[in-house]
C-alpha cells in the first residue's frame, strides 16, 4: 500500500520512471529550510509565531542572502599577513560538541 501511495505521489509529480518500473529519483533537490534543529532562546514558551513575525524572519534570511551573494571586488587588496582577525571561511570547520543537556546524555548513553 505504502509503496503504491509513493509511486502515484512520485509519478504525479512529475518524476520519470525507468523500463524497470522504478522512479527516478536522480538529481538535485533543495532541501533547504528556515526552521532551525533546535529552538531559539528567543522565542521562550511562545509555540507560534504570527503571520508578521514569520513574514521578518524570511525578509530577513532573504536580506541576508542577497548580501552574501554579492559581488566581491575583483581589484581589492589582500588579506593581511595572518589574516584579519575574523572568524574567516575555516569557522564552518570547526565542529564543537555542543554543551547542552541532550548533547551531554548522547555522549554517556548512545554511544
Amino acid at each position: 500500500m505504502v509503496s503504491r501511495l509513493v509511486s502515484v505521489v512520485v509519478l504525479t509529480l512529475g518524476f520519470g520512471a525507468s523500463a524497470s518500473s522504478a522512479v527516478d529519483l536522480t538529481g538535485t533537490y533543495n532541501v533547504a529550510t528556515l526552521t532551525p534543529l533546535e529552538r531559539p532562546k528567543m522565542f521562550g514558551d511562545k509555540r507560534f509565531l504570527t503571520q508578521a513575525e514569520a513574514e521578518k524572519i524570511r525578509r530577513e534570511d532573504a536580506a541576508a542572502k542577497t548580501e552574501r551573494n554579492n559581488k566581491s571586488d575583483p581589484n581589492r587588496s589582500a588579506p593581511p599577513s595572518g589574516g584579519d582577525g575574523s572568524a574567516g571561511a575555516a569557522a564552518g570547520l570547526v565542529v564543537k560538541p555542543a554543551d547542552k543537556p541532550a548533547a551531554r546524555h548522547r555522549r554517556r548513553h548512545c554511544r
